[in-house]
């Protein structure tokens, strides 16, 4: 959430907590969540995509085997999905190592510290998440 002179800010089980800069090695960037689902989800989804037009222009050809076509094209492109997993989960996750604070402070929430005056104690962190609107049965 925020690095000072001295501490690092971080959210930890519902509240904010500080830890000295001192007694920190190394800290884990995050930034990006879940990309390796949302690789594979799109691999899934373009290679049944693709596989099934794959499989609908074999058809077309007479006495083609087109048997193969669907799993073959589908498995390929979830192939390549899962090798570019690999790469998406490593270049979203990064280390900084003690003495290393300033580039820390690209990620932070508030990259200068708190502002004056603003309650360091007491904070809980917030997801925002999206809400279903609610519809009764009855129409209230």
């Amino acid at each position: 959430m925020a690095v000072t002179a001295e501490s690092l800010w971080v959210a930890h089980d519902s509240e904010v907590v500080s830890i000295p800069l001192i007694e920190v090695q190394r800290v884990r960037v995050r930034r990006a969540d879940r990309l390796a689902g949302r690789v594979m989800g799109h691999s899934a989804i373009v290679g049944l995509a693709s596989a099934v037009a794959l499989t609908a222009a074999c058809a077309q050809v007479e006495d083609a085997s087109c048997v193969a076509v669907l799993p073959v094209g589908f498995l390929s492109m979830m192939l390549w999905g899962a090798l570019s997993t690999s790469s998406v989960e490593a270049s979203s996750t990064f280390e900084l190592g003690a003495g290393d604070w300033e580039a820390l402070r690209l990620y932070a929430r508030f990259p200068q510290g708190f502002p004056d005056g603003f309650p360091r104690r007491g904070l809980t962190p917030t997801i925002e998440r999206r809400r279903p609107a609610h519809r009764s049965r009855r129409g209230e």
